[in-house]
């Protein structure tokens, strides 16, 4: 036997109104503090800085207060040692100094010349030859290699040669474009030579042309309109 489940009911449609886009921001917004319900913690009982009202000083009366720090030529104490009293002071040479022109000179005066100089190996080999031949053109040197090739008597022809005769050249004028073309239509068959005119004389009945007119598409129209029950 089945058993008899229990009776399921049906689904059931919410009757509330649809909630629209600003209502839902509206009470988005109703959930956040406003600028008057925060609490911040009060900042009146810390002690602020303090500027002060002095007058700085600027740039003369920075440098008169250095200028009294350091002191006066009155003011060292010099030393009485026995080295100092003997040194004697240094003596301004009088004479006018050198230019360029005499520093040159006296520079060339310290370099040795040419007699100064003593080698040691002496040139007693003879000299170099400079040859007066005549250096050959480029037509004189073509035609001394010319000279060592055998000329064409020069080769020694075989007994094989007497018997092989000669090739002989065509006398017939050469065929143009014009010439073949005139050819192939000479072969072709002309048009009376077809069979087609005999044919059409055995009963054949020729083609008639159509006279009536042609439809357009508004008579197709009212012809299909027509038909319509």
């Amino acid at each position: 036997e089945m058993q008899q489940s229990a009776p399921v009911g049906g689904g059931k449609f919410s009757s509330s109104q649809r909630v629209s886009f600003m209502e839902h921001v509206e009470r988005l917004a109703r959930q956040l503090p406003g600028p008057g319900e925060y609490q911040p913690p009060s900042l009146l009982l810390s002690k602020g800085t303090k500027f002060t009202t002095s007058n700085n000083p600027r740039g003369p009366d920075l440098a008169l207060r250095e200028a009294r720090c350091m002191p006066g030529p009155a003011s060292y104490e010099q030393l009485d040692h026995a080295p100092f009293q003997h040194v004697k002071g240094g003596e301004i040479q009088g004479r006018t100094a050198n230019g360029v022109y005499d520093l040159e000179v006296q520079r060339a005066a310290d370099i040795p010349g040419p007699q100064h100089y003593h080698p040691k190996t002496e040139f007693k080999a003879a000299g170099g030859m400079i040859s007066s031949s005549k250096i050959p053109a480029d037509t004189e040197r073509i035609c001394k290699e010319a000279a060592k090739i055998p000329g064409p008597g020069a080769y020694a022809t075989g007994k094989r040669s007497k018997n092989v005769r000669a090739s002989k050249m065509s006398e017939q004028p050469r065929v143009t474009d014009i010439d073949r073309q005139a050819k192939l239509a000479g072969m072709a068959p002309g048009p009376g030579e077809y069979g087609a005119p005999d044919r059409l004389r055995k009963g054949v009945q020729a083609g008639a042309f159509s006279m009536s007119k042609i439809e357009t598409n508004v008579d197709v129209l009212m012809k299909t309109a027509r038909e319509l029950p």
